[in-house]
């Protein structure tokens, strides 16, 4: 006859729900913890998704001048008074990319503001508008065998400098001149959002004219 087994070794169903509940945690601890993490982190980003700031377009600030994100508050504002809800979220609200570094900037800094230039050029399908000064004009017109604006770059009225004075930093450097880049023939050319985004900013460089 087989002995029977010990105490100890007799499996114990849980009855009590505190029980129930340690024999749980015992078994599915880890498991749990997993599950709650992946769940605040989900939640974490919907919310920043949620919350994310949205913009009807973007414009492209290019310039061999160097100037602070602050100063470029105040042109944002500027031309959010030419544009349109293109999104439908019931507001215009428009983005200024700054790229702009100086020629005594440091290599690093100039060659990371380059970058972001270029992936503008190559994926940005809603940054069609640029504010160049006369070099960066230049160097994205050789870029491109067949050009790179859409028509010929306009200069900012004085109205743009009035209006776009800093009380701590100042004036944006003059002689900025403003264009819409070349969507066809380009990658953008059967890109829905580019074609948008392209039509609104041709109507907001109409008015600036």
């Amino acid at each position: 006859i087989a002995p029977e087994p010990k105490p100890s070794e007799v499996a114990l169903e849980p009855k009590t729900l505190g029980e129930k509940a340690k024999n749980y945690w015992y078994h599915f601890k880890w498991h749990t913890i997993a599950a709650i993490f992946m769940a605040v982190v989900i939640s974490f980003l919907t919310v920043q998704c949620v919350n994310r700031e949205k913009y009807d377009f973007k414009v492209v600030y290019f310039g061999y001048n160097s100037v602070l994100d602050t100063q470029l508050e105040k042109a944002e504002e500027y031309f959010e008074g030419y544009a349109s809800d293109i999104d439908g979220d019931g507001k215009v609200n428009i983005m200024i990319v700054n790229c702009s570094f100086t020629e005594n900037s440091n290599v690093s800094y100039a060659n990371t503001m380059l970058t972001k230039l270029q992936s503008m050029i190559a994926a940005g399908d809603d940054t069609i508008m640029y504010i160049v000064d006369e070099k960066a004009e230049k160097y994205l017109s050789d870029i491109a065998a067949e050009g790179f604006f859409e028509q010929e770059p306009i200069p900012l009225s004085k109205k743009f400098y009035e209006d776009t004075k800093d009380s701590q930093f100042g004036n944006v450097p003059e002689g900025l001149r403003i264009a819409n880049r070349r969507v066809s023939g380009t990658i953008l050319e059967n890109n829905k959002k580019a074609k948008i985004v392209f039509e609104e900013c041709q109507k907001v460089l109409q008015k600036l004219k």
